[in-house]
C-alpha cells in the first residue's frame, strides 16, 4: 500500500493580538512569519504535525504568498521541505476546484482533511466577530457560513473518482472534515455558527453510508475553543465571555481554550490510528 499524501485545505494564520495561557503556557500553536510570531490555525497545524512525522502535504488557500510564508515558517520550524506542497484556489467554485484536481500529482495515493472556515475565506465578518444576538445577524452571514457544505460537496465530487481508483489498486481511501462542537448543541448568540455546523456534521451523516459501501471512510473531527486567533479581538472575547457566562459553557468563568495540534492529533488518529472513531469531540480545558 503507498503512503498517502494528505491535502489539508484552509491552512492559514493569524497576528497574534492576545495570548491565552494555560497553567503558565500559551495556548497557540506559533509560526514565524515575515520575522513575527503568528498563531496558526487548525489548517496549518495539521500540516505542521503530519509534516513533523514525515508525510508529505499539500495545503490549499485562496492566496499564494500566505501558502508560500507558511512554507517558510514550516521549515524554520524543521520540517522537511521536500515534503511541503501547496496550491493555490478557491474550492468555494467549480473553476477553484477543477484548478486543484488538474494540479494534483499523478499516480499518488490521497487522504483529504477538509478544514475550511467562514466561505472558504472569501467573507470578512464586521469586526471579525460571528457571535451575534440573533437580530443582528444578517442572512447573508448565515450563507457565508453555510457555504462550508456546498465546497466541501464540490470538492467530494471531483475527488470520489481519485478515491475510488485508490480503492481499486488496493490502496485506501479516508476523509476527514473537521467541523465543530457547535454541530452538536447551541448556545447564545450561536445564530450562525451553530447552523453551519450543524449543517456540515449533517451532512457527514448524510453520505457516510454511500461512502462505507465503498470502502472509503470518512472522520467528524469536532473542535472545541480552540486558540486559532479568532477569538483574539476585543469585539469576539466580551461575546464568548458572555456566552460562558450565559450558557455556562466554561461554567461562567472566563474561557480557556485549546492549542490547534490538539485537534492534528485527533486528525491524524483518524487517519492512521490503530482503532479510529467516527467521532471525535477535542474539547478545551474545563469546557462543558
Amino acid at each position: 500500500m503507498e503512503k498517502p499524501t494528505i491535502i489539508i485545505t484552509g491552512c492559514g494564520y493569524k497576528p497574534i493580538a492576545h495570548v491565552y495561557s494555560y497553567e503558565g503556557k500559551p495556548t497557540h500553536n506559533g509560526i514565524n512569519i515575515d520575522g513575527i510570531e503568528h498563531k496558526m490555525n487548525v489548517g496549518a497545524a495539521v500540516a505542521f504535525y503530519f509534516l513533523q512525522k514525515n508525510i508529505e502535504v499539500i495545503m490549499i488557500s485562496r492566496t499564494e504568498e500566505n501558502l508560500k510564508k507558511i512554507k517558510e515558517g514550516f521549515i524554520k520550524l524543521g520540517c522537511r521541505e521536500e515534503l511541503i506542497h501547496y496550491i493555490t484556489t478557491d474550492i468555494t467554485t467549480d473553476e477553484g476546484v477543477n484548478t486543484l484536481v488538474t494540479n494534483l500529482p499523478q499516480r499518488e495515493c490521497f487522504y483529504w482533511v477538509q478544514s475550511i472556515g467562514m466561505g472558504g475565506g472569501a467573507y470578512k465578518v464586521p469586526n471579525d466577530n460571528i457571535y451575534l444576538p440573533f437580530e443582528q445577524v444578517q442572512p447573508e452571514l448565515i450563507d457565508a457560513e453555510s457555504k462550508i457544505v456546498s465546497a466541501t460537496h464540490r470538492l467530494l465530487l471531483k475527488l470520489i473518482p481519485i478515491f475510488r481508483k485508490q480503492i481499486q489498486n488496493g490502496n485506501k481511501s479516508k476523509i476527514c472534515i473537521i467541523t465543530s462542537m457547535s454541530g452538536e448543541r447551541g448556545y447564545h448568540f450561536g445564530t450562525t455558527h451553530v447552523a453551519a455546523k450543524h449543517a456540515l456534521v449533517g451532512y457527514i451523516k448524510g453520505i457516510e453510508k454511500e461512502l462505507e459501501d465503498e470502502g472509503i471512510e470518512i472522520y467528524d473531527v469536532r473542535p472545541g475553543g480552540i486558540d486559532t486567533g479568532m477569538y483574539d479581538n476585543s469585539h469576539t472575547r466580551e461575546a464568548v465571555e458572555e456566552i460562558s457566562q450565559r450558557t455556562k459553557m466554561w461554567g461562567g468563568e472566563k474561557p480557556i481554550y485549546a492549542e490547534p495540534i490538539k485537534v492534528a492529533e485527533a486528525v491524524y488518529d483518524s487517519l492512521f490510528g490503530e482503532h479510529p472513531q467516527k467521532v471525535y469531540r477535542v474539547l478545551a480545558p474545563k469546557q462543558m
